[in-house]
C-alpha cells in the first residue's frame, strides 16, 4: 500500500489544524510546563540574597515533575481485512512511553522528570472518573484517544481545572470548529487535513476528475464531505458519487472475500470517465479490495492505495530514522501513526 505522508509537525494549538503523533504531543509538555512556571513566577527586580550551600543542594534536588495521563477509549470495531493491519494492544501508548523516555533523558539536564499513567476502558463513566481523580492528584496533562463525544464530555468535565487535554486519536473536524474547547489541543490530523493533502497531490498530477466511492458508515459520509470540500478548494470535479453497499460479515465467511472482489468491477462498470478513484471507507470494510479491481485501470486513493497519513515507517527526515530505531528497540515493532 502506498501512503502519502504530510510531515509538517508543529506545536499543537487549540482549535488549529496541525499534524503529529502521541510522542510529539508529549514532547510539547516540556515547553508548556516551563511557560506555566514562568507565568506564576514572582516579579522581583531586587538582587537576590546569596543562597547557602544547603539551599543550593535543596534547589537542585527539587525537580520539576510533569504527570501525564494517557486515557484510551476501547472501541468495538470490525477487524481489518489483513492480519498485518491489526492494531497492537499498545497502539498509541507505545509512542507515549518513548516520549517519556526521551524527555526524561533530556530532563536530567533541566532538572525535570516525566511520569506516565495509563488507563483504558470501554466505560465512559469510568474514563471520566479516573480523569477527574488524576487531575486532583496533580496530573496536568491528559493524552486522549477517544471518540468526539467522549472528548467533548471530558473537556467539559475538566473545564476550569488545571489540566490540558491532547487529542491524539480523533480526526473529527467539528471538535476544532463549532465544538472547539479552550482546554483541548489537537495533535491528530483532521479529515480535512488528510483530504487536502491528497487534493494537493492530485492537483500536481493534474488529476482533476475524481470518482468518489463512499462506504455505509457515518464516518464515511464525513470523510466524503471532506473530499468534496477539497475538490472545490483545489478546482477538481467529482464526476460521480457512488455508495458501496457492504454487508457486514461476508468477508469472514468462506468465499465471502471473493464475492466482494467480484462486486467491485461490476459496481464500477458504468462509472463516467475519471482520472482517479477516491474511496471514503474509514473503517476499511472494503477499500483494500478496490486497487487493481477497477473496471478501467485508474489509480486508487483515499482509504486504500495512495493514503494520506501523519506518519509512516519510511519517514527518515528530521531525525526520523533514529526516532524509529529507538521506537523499534523499545517496543519490538514498527511505529504506527497513532504512536
Amino acid at each position: 500500500m502506498q501512503r502519502l505522508v504530510r510531515s509538517s509537525l508543529k506545536a499543537p494549538h487549540a482549535c488549529t489544524r496541525n499534524r503529529g503523533v502521541v510522542a510529539a504531543a508529549l514532547m510539547m509538555v516540556t515547553g508548556i510546563g516551563a511557560a506555566w512556571a514562568q507565568d506564576v513566577a514572582p516579579q522581583n527586580n531586587e538582587p537576590a540574597p546569596a543562597a547557602s550551600p544547603a539551599a543550593d543542594a535543596s534547589a537542585q534536588k527539587a525537580a520539576l515533575a510533569f504527570k501525564i495521563l494517557y486515557l484510551k477509549q476501547i472501541r468495538d470495531i470490525n477487524p481489518p481485512l489483513s492480519l498485518l493491519d491489526i492494531a497492537p494492544d499498545d497502539d498509541g501508548v507505545a509512542g507515549a512511553k518513548l516520549a517519556i523516555s526521551d524527555n526524561n533523558t533530556t530532563g536530567k539536564f533541566l532538572n525535570q522528570t516525566f511520569e506516565l499513567n495509563e488507563f483504558e476502558s470501554n466505560n465512559i463513566d469510568e474514563l471520566m472518573k479516573v480523569a477527574g481523580e488524576k487531575v486532583g492528584e496533580g496530573y496536568g496533562f491528559i493524552v486522549a484517544d477517544t471518540d468526539p463525544e467522549v472528548l467533548l464530555k471530558l473537556s467539559d468535565a475538566l473545564k476550569g481545572k488545571p489540566a490540558v487535554i491532547f487529542n491524539v486519536g480523533n480526526p473529527d473536524d467539528s471538535v476544532r470548529e463549532e465544538n472547539c474547547r479552550a482546554n483541548v489541543m489537537h495533535v491528530a490530523p483532521t479529515r480535512s487535513m488528510q483530504s487536502d493533502a491528497l487534493a494537493q497531490y492530485f492537483a500536481w498530477k493534474q488529476w482533476r476528475n475524481w470518482l468518489l466511492v463512499t462506504g455505509p458508515t457515518p464516518e464515511d459520509k464525513l470523510l466524503a464531505d471532506a473530499y468534496k470540500r477539497s475538490a472545490k478548494k483545489f478546482g477538481a470535479k467529482i464526476v460521480q458519487e457512488l455508495e458501496f453497499k457492504y454487508e457486514s460479515g461476508s468477508r469472514r465467511a468462506d468465499g465471502g472475500f471473493e464475492q466482494v472482489q467480484q462486486q467491485i468491477p461490476q459496481f464500477l462498470q458504468k462509472a463516467p470517465d475519471h482520472d482517479v478513484l477516491l474511496v471514503a471507507d474509514e473503517a476499511r470494510l472494503f477499500a483494500d479490495y478496490v486497487p487493481y479491481r477497477t473496471w478501467v485501470p485508474r489509480p486508487v486513493a483515499g482509504s486504500a492505495g495512495l493514503v494520506a497519513t501523519s506518519w509512516h515507517p519510511a519517514v527518515e527526515l528530521w531525525g526520523g530514522t533514529q526516532f524509529q530505531n529507538r521506537f523499534k528497540r523499545m517496543n519490538k515493532r514498527i511505529m504506527r501513526a497513532l504512536d
